[in-house]
């Protein structure tokens, strides 16, 4: 939708551009920690307080992965905030019609929200078409009635899985950064069209992770082969690369590219029309991922100590939807606050 984003090669066909921005480089090879200054999760979370005004009314808001964790704690706290419709973006749209059932009867949300709505259509972000043939079915439906995005669903294994039969893409890549990125190109029409309807800027953020700063690519620089335009080498055929994967890292990587894809979408994205930023809900108990017994036990005890509750993470995103203006516009935010 943009000449500057060419989505038939790949949504990261820019990682490979040496354009400066924000407070990273684009180029991979320059992602180091001495520049992106690892920073440690305090012993405790700062306290998220939402403005007492904040609300959501007459608000479209689309939610992928809303059926669990913070989606499903997002859910009910934006219609707490009396969000007009939530539309669920979700691979089994039996349990999320399920999920929305019960919500909508919860007696909190029928006693300060009645008429409240949540639409459930199916999207499977490890392929493409899914993708593509959900962002038909909204545009069809909310043609200049959605007001905000936001891309949660995300993925987490030790486990390299290539979809397709062997023949896509790295999964945790695919369902984290590439399927999103082609989402929020798809649909970023329909959110202008919202804005210049209703004069408000309207939203995308998408769902980061302070745990980015503690990627791969400054220990394994990435072969100068994948980066160069005349390279000869597709960017993606390295993260889809067997040697490249580093079981331990390949989430912090997949949620560093969110971070770099967000600020280069900023560039050309006009703020008045949409904002478009960057979340981490902070360490959140959620039992979140595809990981052994072994690390869930080790998570369980160390988020036990330090972690949010899904509730409390879910505040960030309201933040970022609802109260974040364009000082946000392409920038990361953590603990409600824009940060380097």
């Amino acid at each position: 939708h943009s000449p500057q984003f060419d989505i038939t090669t790949s949504p990261l066909s820019f990682l490979s551009t040496p354009h400066q921005h924000h407070h990273t480089e684009t180029g991979l090879k320059h992602a180091i920690p001495n520049q992106l200054h690892l920073q440690q999760m305090p012993y405790f979370q700062a306290k998220l307080i939402l403005p007492p005004t904040l609300t959501f009314t007459t608000k479209t808001i689309l939610i992928t992965g809303a059926t669990a964790g913070l989606g499903l704690a997002a859910t009910t706290l934006l219609l707490q905030h009396y969000a007009s419709e939530i539309v669920f973006g979700v691979r089994n749209t039996t349990k999320g019609s399920l999920i929305a059932s019960q919500i909508l009867s919860s007696p909190q949300i029928k006693k300060v929200h009645p008429n409240a709505k949540i639409t459930v259509l199916h999207l499977d972000l490890e392929k493409y078409e899914s993708v593509m043939s959900f962002a038909r079915e909204v545009r069809e439906k909310y043609e200049g009635r959605l007001d905000m995005l936001l891309l949660n669903a995300g993925t987490g294994s030790l486990r390299r899985e290539v979809l397709g039969e062997g023949k896509g893409h790295e999964k945790t890549m695919q369902v984290n950064i590439l399927s999103p990125a082609l989402l929020a190109l798809e649909l970023l029409p329909v959110l202008e069209a919202t804005a210049r309807r209703t004069g408000v800027p309207s939203r995308i953020s998408w769902v980061g992770s302070f745990v980015q700063f503690d990627h791969s690519f400054g220990k394994i620089p990435i072969p100068e082969e994948f980066l160069a335009k005349d390279g000869g080498k597709d960017i993606l055929g390295y993260f889809d690369d067997e040697k490249s994967f580093v079981s331990m890292a390949r989430y912090s990587d997949s949620k560093l590219l969110v971070t770099m894809f967000v600020e280069q979408l900023a560039r050309v994205v006009d703020p008045e029309l949409v904002v478009v930023n960057d979340v981490s809900p902070g360490m959140v108990r959620t039992g979140f991922g595809e990981y052994p017994v072994w690390l869930r036990g080790m998570m369980a005890v160390f988020f036990g100590l330090k972690a949010r509750s899904p509730e409390d993470g879910a505040k960030t995103y309201l933040h970022a939807l609802g109260v974040a203006e364009s000082e946000s516009h392409g920038m990361y935010l953590s603990d409600n606050k824009v940060t380097e």
